[in-house]
């Protein structure tokens, strides 16, 4: 009787320990299972933290690029507008002393044939005639007079034909100008549209920073359940995360680049020198608002090179340059990084600048 009591007590001790073994090994994969999820919700965690951060740089630049592109174009438009009508106004003062100048070539040939009418009739009647002497010098002072007033309105004719001469000049002199103006409004509109794909961007960055935050949210919130039921073994498993046609470089020696689908913006930090990507003619040096100095070079078959921003021009309009040749020096910015604007352009068409840059300068920045 004793023995079976001693062997009852016995048998129920081994199932309360089988039972207790089972606990503890459950409560352990419990707690692994947990650790691996906390784990896997700390990466989650921190790669969100670091993209709301990317995000709110990203936002903060185009936000001020934004600024920028509005402040310049409202200044240029504004300058842009007062070329136009001055342009505007010279062309019909040109077209008034055209007019002018026809409508006096016509009284001139009209006046010209009819004094030689005259003198004609004159000499006829002086030959057939038998005038006597006074009759006869009184004659010959009136040819003088008509022969005079010929030679007057030969003159007249003469000088009538030498200011349209200097009209036609000036017509092509403007018609230059408006080629140059349209090529500066075609810049004025890519800028237009450059400052278009910032703004959609940062609203896409702004709706992005808005989701990402909420989801952020929650997950910091689900981490810090997880962590205040688990303590130090969540501490354990957190993690850190870590053309046919080819220009050389105006910028040899610069801090870095940016390029998209048309020109190429060079950072540089002090003065350097800016040289010519090919051989060509200066058609264009001026100023374009707050963007900085322009230089246009023509390289024949309707392709031009543009260099825009922070640089003085050491060329003038019509010298012939070849490619390496000194176009000018970029300025100092006084710590900060320059800006130089470097674009293609074939038919006024905006080329991928970078896609025909020369071999050495793509490997370089495209590795």
């Amino acid at each position: 009787m004793c023995f079976k009591a001693i062997y009852g007590i016995a048998l129920k001790g081994f199932f309360v320990l089988i039972f207790l073994q089972f606990i503890c090994i459950s409560v352990v994969h419990a707690n692994i299972k947990t650790s691996k999820d906390i784990a896997k919700s700390n990466r989650s965690f921190y790669t969100m933290h670091m993209q709301i951060s990317n995000l709110r740089k990203s936002i903060k630049g185009l936000s001020n690029e934004i600024d920028r592109l509005e402040k310049k174009l409202g200044e240029k438009n504004k300058r842009y507008l007062q070329v136009v009508k001055s342009v505007n106004r010279i062309e019909d003062k040109i077209f008034t002393l055209k007019k002018e100048l026809i409508q006096r070539e016509g009284k001139l040939k009209g006046i010209y044939q009819e004094t030689k009418k005259i003198l004609r009739g004159v000499i006829v009647n002086a030959v057939e005639d038998n005038e006597d002497s006074a009759n006869l010098l009184s004659t010959k002072i009136f040819i003088k007079r008509l022969q005079k007033k010929i030679k007057v309105v030969k003159a007249s004719m003469r000088e009538n034909q030498e200011l349209k001469k200097m009209i036609s000049i000036m017509r092509k002199r403007i018609a230059k100008h408006h080629a140059l103006e349209s090529d500066l409004l075609t810049m004025l509109n890519d800028m237009e549209a450059n400052k278009k794909v910032a703004t959609d961007a940062y609203l896409k960055d702004i709706r992005e920073k808005e989701l990402l935050e909420i989801k952020y949210a929650k997950l910091k919130d689900r981490i810090k359940h997880k962590k205040r039921n688990l303590g130090e073994v969540a501490k354990k498993n957190r993690e850190v995360l870590k053309l046919a046609i080819r220009f050389n470089t105006p910028l040899e020696d610069f801090a870095g680049v940016e390029y998209k689908t048309k020109g190429i913006t060079y950072k540089f930090k002090d003065v350097r020198p800016v040289l010519a990507s090919r051989s060509g003619k200066v058609v264009y040096v001026g100023s374009l608002a707050s963007y900085g100095n322009v230089v246009m070079i023509d390289h024949g078959e309707d392709i031009r090179s543009i260099l825009l921003g922070e640089f003085g021009p050491k060329v003038k309009k019509g010298m012939a340059i070849s490619s390496g040749d000194i176009v000018g020096y970029t300025k100092n910015a006084g710590g900060k990084l320059g800006r130089l604007y470097f674009e293609v352009r074939k038919k006024n068409i905006a080329q991928n600048t970078i896609q025909i840059m020369e071999d050495k300068f793509r490997n370089k920045i495209l590795r």
